[in-house]
């Protein structure tokens, strides 16, 4: 069987296993395989601009990653939260090569602007320093009804994610617990800005336990690239872009639950799904490990 045809298998088995398994969902799943950025799970396709493209470089012996080497490119989403907001736990996962990263890769629904406009959603990736980083905009209850509060918490691990070779990194959130993975290894610590947020060094109580905030009246980004600002303000070129990740990505994967970190591991490792009831939904990000043993 070809490797592409054996992805679209798999793909096609993936769904299948969603479906019967409606609390645990892999909600978006994107290969890039196909020379485009179209969500292989859901309805959240991309759109390419500034000169993103796709490029053969993968860690697996698939056909394409996305390749956002060329200065201020991404990708854009659709507005979504894909159901984060309901559920108040995530994880995100994709494989990595990059150069320079000056806050993250992956975002959801991010709006940095300051002045006490809103403030919303989350970014996945790495921070100017090399280091694994998750911006959360998280809500407080009665007192972020205007949003004006220090309600963001910059989390930064203590792990160096290396520059120029691809690595697997992850993110996981759930019982208001935060951890990052740099190939399937959970960091030790954490460090948290602004100072005072309710967080524990080792990633707990990073919401405060009260959720996210997902109010974007005033616009935010959703895609793999840049983190989210007002459009148009300073180096961004618009659809609220800004802080750029110059590099590769493949197989990102946004689950709307905390995988555990043995699954996280089987993930980075591109190997065998352990049982076919929560951990099927796998399967997707997995395809690297079964087309590797079919080259």
């Amino acid at each position: 069987m070809k490797l592409t045809s054996l992805k679209t298998f798999l793909v096609g088995m993936g769904s299948l296993a969603l479906m019967s398994h409606g609390n645990a969902a892999l909600v978006s799943y994107w290969s890039f395989d196909g020379a485009n950025a179209n969500d292989l799970v859901g309805s959240n396709n991309g759109t390419l601009k500034n000169g993103a493209g796709f490029s053969t470089d993968t860690p697996n012996g698939s056909a394409n990653s996305l390749d956002l080497t060329n200065g201020k490119d991404y990708v854009l989403l659709p507005s979504t939260d894909f159901g984060i907001g309901a559920s108040s736990s995530f994880t995100i996962s994709a494989w990595a090569k990059y150069t320079s990263s000056e806050r993250g890769a992956i975002t959801i629904k991010q709006d940095l602007t300051g002045g006490g406009g809103d403030r919303s959603g989350i970014t996945f990736g790495m921070g100017a320093d090399n280091k694994t980083f998750v911006g959360i905009i998280a809500s407080s209850g009665a007192n972020d009804a205007a949003n004006g509060g220090a309600t963001f918490r910059d989390v930064v691990a203590d792990q160096t994610v290396p520059t120029g070779e691809w690595v697997h990194i992850a993110a996981v959130l759930g019982n208001d617990a935060l951890t990052t993975y740099l190939n399937g290894v959970p960091a030790v610590s954490y460090a948290v800005s602004p100072a005072g947020s309710t967080m524990q060094p080792d990633g707990t109580s990073v919401t405060g336990g009260a959720g996210f905030d997902f109010n974007d009246a005033n616009g935010s980004f959703t895609g793999f690239g840049a983190s989210g600002n007002a459009p148009a303000v300073a180096d961004s070129p618009g659809d609220f872009t800004r802080l750029f990740y110059e590099g590769l990505l493949d197989d990102v994967a946004i689950w709307d639950h905390a995988l555990s970190a043995g699954e996280i591991g089987q993930i980075a490792a591109g190997g065998a799904i352990p049982e076919p009831s929560s951990s099927l939904l796998l399967l997707l990000a997995c395809v690297a490990g079964v087309m590797r043993r079919h080259r």
